[in-house]
């Protein structure tokens, strides 16, 4: 062996070519928001983790991924927990609700703001999907549309999933 074409043996970047399979749902929500997240990666990565071993099996799940970091959560609500969400109306309306809600007071009441909807605008930043969860570690991850997402979480319509 040639010790002056080491570089040769050393250098080849197999691993950064080969495109890894994911094999559980969490690595498909980490390949799928690895292009997208630029900052708070935890919350992909351990976050979004935990809230997926919560979840019980043939569950859907909301999942929005943005620049900023992502947001789980649930598409179902559990019956052992009818005390917290029937103390008052407000407590009917869903984490994601009025998370909706939020960003459309802001997108209102920044409007005017060029430099505002390119950073911030929900409906350009945010990328949705569906997640199911079909066994312990596997489920799908399905891509859909910002207004399909507001459509199934505000309005309730629910024809759009398949």
């Amino acid at each position: 062996m040639d010790p002056t074409n080491t570089g040769a043996i050393y250098c080849q970047h197999e691993l950064e070519r080969r495109r890894l399979t994911p094999r559980t749902l969490h690595e498909k929500m980490m390949v799928e928001a690895e292009p997208i997240i630029q900052h708070n990666w935890t919350d992909v990565a351990i976050h979004d983790k935990a809230k997926l071993q919560k979840i019980p099996v043939g569950q859907y799940c909301y999942w929005i991924v943005g620049q900023m970091g992502s947001y789980l959560s649930p598409a179902f609500c559990n019956i052992d927990e009818r005390h917290r969400w029937t103390t008052s109306p407000i407590a009917t309306l869903s984490p994601v609700q009025l998370l909706f809600a939020r960003w459309h007071g802001q997108a209102y009441r920044f409007q005017d703001s060029v430099a505002w909807g390119r950073v911030h605008d929900p409906v350009i930043d945010k990328h949705c999907y569906l997640i199911v969860k079909t066994d312990s570690t596997r489920g799908e991850v399905t891509p859909i549309t910002y207004k399909e997402l507001a459509d199934m979480v505000v309005y309730g319509k629910r024809q759009m999933v398949r």
